[in-house]
């Protein structure tokens, strides 16, 4: 199935409010102990994670991309196919890209080469030496669940998901049978995740979205992933919530999540 990668305006708008409210309060001055290698909460840009230099504990946050075997957090990706680092990068060593959720990737038909990135803000994690951050533990998914041959993995960024403020939704789909697994959506949405408290939905992502009314199938290979995001500005009080998780696609026995999502 071919995609066709879209940089929505919107989406890059909201990216750099996203920026703007929790990025730039990192201490960028490598002397000045605490605080020089930002926090999960308030992560160092590129630019500043390079102004550091070396630091045994940073959280930097940038878009992901992975092109051969070489993996870097850039400020900017540029709007090619696949996409590029525009601006300034940081080298990613130690990273497993496929334990990420959400990720976009070249489709094998297209004869470009194989590469994987993030339409969303990712963080990472671990230490700073030479311009390259050392992962040390990549990002664990909220919640995951099988089912009908389909593994559904769920993830949010940023982390933690932010109670007023834009939240990235993110979706990964890997078929973990030994035949292929095609999916057919009615239109254009392809998954929904509903907040609950104390028994109550509060949130549905889909409640004021409108989508093409056009059927669409994805088809995966036995091994083969499909990872999305749905975005939205969220704002709803502090806290824990139940979300339920899952695809919109017509096929039964499709996995489910339920999961915990804290909001701060």
């Amino acid at each position: 199935m071919k995609r066709n990668v879209v940089f929505s305006i919107t989406l890059a708008l909201a990216w750099a409010a996203l920026t703007v409210g929790c990025g730039s309060g990192a201490d960028t001055d490598a002397d000045s102990g605490v605080g020089a290698g930002g926090s999960a909460a308030a992560p160092l840009t590129i630019d500043q994670a390079l102004a550091v230099g070396d630091a045994d504990r940073a959280w930097v946050e940038g878009s992901l991309l992975v092109l051969g075997d070489q993996t870097r957090l850039c400020s900017v990706l540029a709007e090619s196919y696949p996409p590029s680092c525009a601006g300034s990068s940081l080298v990613v060593e130690g990273l497993d890209a496929a334990s990420l959720v959400g990720l976009s990737r070249t489709n094998p038909d297209s004869g470009v080469s194989d590469a994987s990135w993030s339409d969303f803000p990712v963080v990472l994690s671990g230490s700073l030496a030479d311009g390259a951050l050392t992962v040390d533990a990549p990002p664990t998914p909220v919640g995951e669940a099988t089912s009908g041959g389909l593994l559904l993995r769920f993830d949010h960024a940023p982390r933690p998901a932010p109670a007023s403020g834009v939240v990235f939704w993110l979706f990964e789909i890997t078929n973990t049978s030994d035949r292929e697994i095609r999916l057919t959506f009615g239109n254009g949405q392809k998954g929904e995740v509903i907040l609950s408290r104390d028994g109550a939905e509060v949130y549905r992502w889909s409640a004021d979205k409108f989508f093409t009314e056009a059927i669409e199938e994805l088809s995966l290979v036995p091994g083969g992933s499909y990872g999305f995001h749905l975005s939205d500005p969220l704002t709803l009080e502090p806290g824990d919530y139940d979300a339920r998780v899952f695809l919109t696609a017509s096929d039964p026995d499709l996995p489910e999540v339920m999961a915990v999502v804290t909001l701060e």
